[in-house]
């Protein structure tokens, strides 16, 4: 997949650029939701799907992506009874758990203590919904918890992820710690690693968000329910109109 946006939404990127100076704020308040739903309304009607996944791709802040990824992101599996359960796995009952059974293990490696750990926790909890029902246990040890087990396959940084498959093991290096690359990972862990940060982060966010705003085309008021404003200023309101 091409990640490098078209020269037709480049202007339409610089109007962004100026709102967010504009408005002074790197936050993602009520002012920032508002001018980011308005911006992907007026770019999904004018440059299409694919076009508007690459500008926020490309020109908007990763941490304001990744909210916009929280908000607009499906909702865990339903029933919850379909989505797999996260083991809490230590070095008394990883033998019992993992080693004597047959499936796949998908495991992350964390420390209490880490706080790329506790950043990584939220988007990790939210895997079960995201996984469904594919043939993958998951299972998560902490330092504290687990330390021969961190000893046995060699973990010296946290959060690592790992994908145990009977006698093979594989280890998320490349890209971000995001839903997307860890499910990308799990379906092809022997050539996840192959690919370079920016490659696998490229891919595996544009297709996301396009399959998102799939959904924004066929409801005109997704964007709007799933920001959930408590209140816009009227100078946001001012400041998109003179600039788009």
């Amino acid at each position: 997949m091409s990640c490098a946006p078209s020269l037709k939404i480049k202007k339409f990127a610089k109007s962004y650029i100026k709102i967010l100076k504009k408005l002074g704020s790197s936050h993602f308040n009520d002012e920032i939701k508002f001018v980011v739903m308005k911006l992907i309304e007026h770019s999904i009607k004018t440059n299409g799907i694919q076009e508007t996944s690459s500008l926020v791709y490309h020109f908007f802040p990763n941490t304001i992506v990744e909210k916009i990824l929280a908000h607009l992101d499906e909702p865990l599996c339903k029933p919850a009874t379909d989505c797999p359960v996260i083991e809490v796995l230590t070095d008394d009952n990883f033998n019992d758990l993992v080693d004597t059974n047959e499936s796949k293990w998908l495991i992350n490696f964390y420390s209490n203590k880490c706080n790329h750990c506790n950043d990584f926790a939220p988007i990790w909890k939210r895997l079960p919904g995201a996984i469904g029902n594919r043939d993958i246990q998951l299972g998560q040890i902490s330092l504290e918890t687990g330390s021969s087990i961190f000893k046995r396959y060699d973990i010296e940084s946290t959060p690592c992820v790992v994908l145990l498959d009977k006698d093979d093991m594989h280890m998320l290096i490349n890209g971000s710690f995001n839903l997307a690359n860890v499910l990308d990972f799990a379906e092809h862990p022997e050539t996840y690693n192959d690919r370079t940060d920016d490659e696998i982060d490229c891919s595996n966010t544009i297709k996301h968000l396009n399959k998102l705003f799939t959904k924004v085309v066929a409801d005109k008021n997704y964007l709007l329910n799933h920001f959930r404003f408590q209140n816009v200023n009227i100078n946001a309101k001012t400041t998109l109109s003179k600039l788009t």
